[in-house]
Formats: structure tokens, sequence, C-alpha cells
């Protein structure tokens, strides 16, 4: 199965996208979901590809998958909808991801 990769920005002087990035870490970690973290800062690049992709600007990203084979999973508003549903692991099963048990 494929990995949650988590699209963050560790340089960036606005709290909200801070706060984002941190409560979504969280979050997964709490989930036990087999996750990994991206640094985008810096990276203008991967940036706009991710843009394109995911048809969404905002840091934090979350895809399943990694490049070509990655698939967009959410933005951070509707991963915690998911989460508050208690359908985040259907969710991501459905993308391709296999829960470790």
């Amino acid at each position: 199965g494929k990995k949650i990769i988590l699209y963050v920005t560790n340089q960036t002087g606005d709290r909200h996208v801070r706060y984002k990035c941190n409560r979504l870490k969280l979050s997964f970690t709490c989930l036990r979901l087999d996750w990994e973290e991206v640094d985008v800062a810096g990276n203008r690049w991967l940036r706009q590809k991710l843009a394109q992709d995911a048809k969404e600007d905002e840091i934090p990203l979350t895809f399943v998958g990694m490049g070509s084979d990655g698939k967009f999973a959410g933005t951070y508003d509707e991963l915690l909808s998911i989460i508050d549903d208690g359908k985040i692991y259907d969710h991501f099963r459905k993308l391709g991801y296999k829960h470790p048990h």
C-alpha cells in the first residue's frame, strides 16, 4: 500500500499555516496512520506542482503516494471534517493506503 504524504512548510511567519500543519501532524500520529512529512519551504517547483495536482494552493496538503503516483487526499479543512466523521481510514483506503495493523 501507499504511504500518506503530508506536505508542510516549516519556514513560515504565518501562525495559521503553522497551526494547521501541526494540527494535522498530531492528528495523523494519534490516528496511528503511516505517514511522512515533506517540507516544501523554499521549494517553489514542488509547491507549484502540488498546487496544480491538488487544484489548491494552501499548505498543508495531503496526498496518498508520491510523485506521479500520488493522489490528492484533501486540504486541512476537508481532512478535519472527515476525521470528525470517523471516516478517515476509509477515505485513505480508497486512495490506495493500507493501514498497518
